[in-house]
């Protein structure tokens, strides 16, 4: 056992899933994981070759490899979503938007608030889960027409 091995009591926590070097790869993958946090969807097979036609079709003549590499990057973002929790140096723009949100239930139902709001943090828990372990029909059926509907 090496030095570095006997030191070592826990892993790294890893924060890519590859090891990246390219700036603009950097830059599509830090993208692709904010767009991920934002809006999470299911990561398939037929989504990604959606992703890949799509980058073909809207190629740049004038900067090819630059959009390959950001493409490459953004790909491999939303791809990391499920696997690589979001890092403390990415920011969840709606976070904030949610705390006013929680901040006005808390001060608007009187001594309901709290639990009302304690409720909406795990509605929301719950929704980000369900987003990310059901298909976008089932989710979206779900949604619109309440279980009876999907039974």
């Amino acid at each position: 056992m090496t030095n570095i091995q006997e030191n070592r009591i826990f892993p790294a926590p890893q924060t890519t899933l590859i090891d990246i070097h390219h700036p603009t790869f950097l830059q599509g993958y830090q993208t692709g994981r904010r767009w991920y946090f934002e809006d999470p969807e299911p990561m398939t097979d037929k989504r990604v070759v959606e992703l890949l036609d799509d980058l073909f079709r809207e190629r740049d003549t004038e900067n090819p490899q630059e959009q390959l590499y950001f493409y490459a990057g953004h790909l491999l973002g939303k791809i990391s979503g499920p696997y690589i929790p979001r890092q403390p140096h990415e920011e969840d723009p709606r976070q904030k938007h949610q705390e006013r949100f929680l901040a006005k239930v808390t001060s608007g139902y009187g001594e309901e608030g709290g639990h009302l709001a304690e409720d909406i943090r795990q509605l929301w828990k719950i929704h980000a889960r369900l987003t990310q372990r059901l298909d976008a029909d089932d989710f979206d059926q779900l949604l619109r027409h309440g279980v009876e509907k999907v039974l």
